[in-house]
């Protein structure tokens, strides 16, 4: 096994050589698009693991508890720096309220600081600049007019740290729906039923994963 570093060119390069079997990538949309164009022209095998925003949906009949346990891990493991974590939690009206109460005290009682001390759940982000963006898509989901429930700031002091937040009221046309919040920072979308939230779920350039919380297996299933 080798690795070379290269530049976009050197990339191109490496797809058309006739040594390449295949090509497998992991990274944004945009990356994955135009190495998928230059895989297939050159007829290699291609595997993409992109980005995404995944969602969660939470319908009336759910154990709220254990769907709450659910989503903090699904969202705010490894400080929420995973391509398939969950990141739109999609809950019925029913419930919505009686969940995002849970679920902010459950995000709440999260303890931040140096990964290295086992006590500490949330960490540092992994760049500064990816925190500085992840702080501009909620200032315009918020400006756009969701409800800040939680976080919503860069902490001071040493490390790229970003507190866990959480943003309700989110609709579809705003900017933390439609694009991927990749950090700990959750939105909540109340749907009006079942089939509003399958809608809900997919509108979204994104794929990967997806998560279903409820007590009826057919639902699931739809």
């Amino acid at each position: 096994f080798g690795w070379v570093n290269a530049t976009n060119d050197g990339v191109s390069r490496m797809i058309n050589d006739s040594r390449i079997a295949a090509v497998t990538v992991t990274g944004s949309v945009r990356a994955g698009k135009a190495i998928g164009a230059q895989a297939g022209a050159a007829l290699k095998k291609c595997v993409l693991e992109l980005g995404g925003s995944d969602p969660f949906i939470v319908l009336n009949d759910a154990d709220l508890d254990e769907a709450v346990k659910a989503a903090v891990i699904g969202r705010y493991q490894n400080t929420g720096q995973v391509c398939a974590a969950a990141k739109r939690f999609i809950v019925e009206a029913g419930i919505a309220e009686a969940f995002s109460k849970k679920f902010v005290a459950a995000v709440e009682a999260l303890k931040m600081g140096d990964p290295r001390d086992e006590a500490n759940y949330l960490g540092p982000m992994a760049r500064f600049d990816l925190r500085d963006e992840l702080h501009q898509q909620v200032t315009a989901t918020l400006a756009e007019g969701a409800t800040l429930l939680l976080g919503a700031e860069k902490i001071a002091g040493q490390g790229n740290y970003y507190a866990p937040t959480v943003l309700g009221n989110v609709t579809p046309e705003m900017t933390g729906f439609r694009q991927e919040l990749f950090g700990p920072v959750a939105t909540i979308t109340v749907a009006r039923d079942a089939a509003h939230a399958l809608t809900l779920a997919n509108d979204s350039e994104f794929g990967l994963s997806a998560t279903v919380f409820t007590a009826s297996v057919d639902e699931a299933g739809r």
